[in-house]
């Protein structure tokens, strides 16, 4: 989705607006915050996990390969993916304007607990106060996966080895998110809702339409329709609760190519 509109930052600092296109003087880059605790990739498999990381890797590497045929001309590889995969989690709105991370956290947590549209498993300031200690800079990387582990103990899905990531390309990141999907779990995606390309195009969420931001910010990617295969075609289906801080809360589809951007133009990292 490209257009311009005017700014504001997303958790990364007290909401800003500006009517200047760009970057306003002031806004905080929540680049460095998520990457604060950030060592590189991690796959920790915990006991009773070794049996779904494999399904989980082999998924992925079906998935590559298929869209790997599919950009080679084979007409037919595209069909071992299936159209549209679903996970039915639902939206939650952020309690504060630096809760994204504890946010998306919640919406994978609530969905794995089956508590229903109208009932949480753990508030965000639980998830903050007990695995991701959240501050006013936003949720590192590694704290996030942390919450994400930790919410799946005892849980329907406690088998499923969350893993911290970062895609070498779409191909790769769509991969990694088919792989999910089939398993019937969401992604959490750290991205910015804005980003600008060298010639002036905006690529953003379609749930930050209104407000143009290049801070940090997580979602809860949990659907998609069609292989990734370069253009604007095929979409991500992705919760966002960030209504009131500058976005908006809600159920929302974007293209996967535009995503991609706003994901390999921050810090490049998956929870998946």
């Amino acid at each position: 989705m490209r257009r311009p509109m005017i700014l504001a930052t997303c958790l990364a600092g007290v909401l800003t607006l500006s009517s200047v296109a760009g970057v306003s003087a002031g806004q905080p880059n929540s680049q460095s915050n998520e990457l604060s605790d950030w060592t590189g990739p991690q796959q920790p498999v915990g006991p009773g996990q070794e049996k779904m990381a494999q399904a989980k890797t082999e998924t992925a590497a079906t998935a590559t390969a298929a869209i790997n045929r599919a950009a080679s001309g084979d007409a037919l590889a595209a069909v071992t993916l299936a159209p549209e995969y679903l996970v039915g989690t639902w939206e939650r709105q952020q309690t504060n304007y630096y809760y994204c991370g504890p946010t998306a956290i919640q919406v994978m947590a609530d969905y794995v607990w089956q508590t229903g549209a109208s009932t949480v498993k753990y508030t965000q300031k639980y998830i903050s106060d007990h695995w991701t200690h959240t501050t006013t800079a936003g949720t590192g990387a590694a704290a996030e996966l942390k919450g994400a582990i930790g919410v799946l103990v005892g849980s329907r899905k406690s088998s499923f080895p969350y893993w911290s990531y970062q895609p070498t390309n779409g191909s790769d990141w769509s991969s990694k998110l088919t792989s999910d999907l089939v398993l019937d779990m969401p992604q959490l995606i750290n991205l910015q809702p804005w980003w600008q390309t060298s010639s002036g195009t905006w690529y953003y969420l379609h749930s930050w339409a209104g407000h143009k931001s290049t801070g940090g910010h997580w979602i809860t990617g949990n659907g998609m329709r069609g292989a990734w295969d370069g253009s604007s075609a095929p979409t991500i289906r992705y919760d966002d609760g960030s209504g009131g801080y500058g976005g908006s809360t809600g159920t929302y589809w974007d293209p996967q190519y535009d995503m991609w951007q706003l994901i390999r133009h921050h810090n490049n990292i998956v929870i998946w």
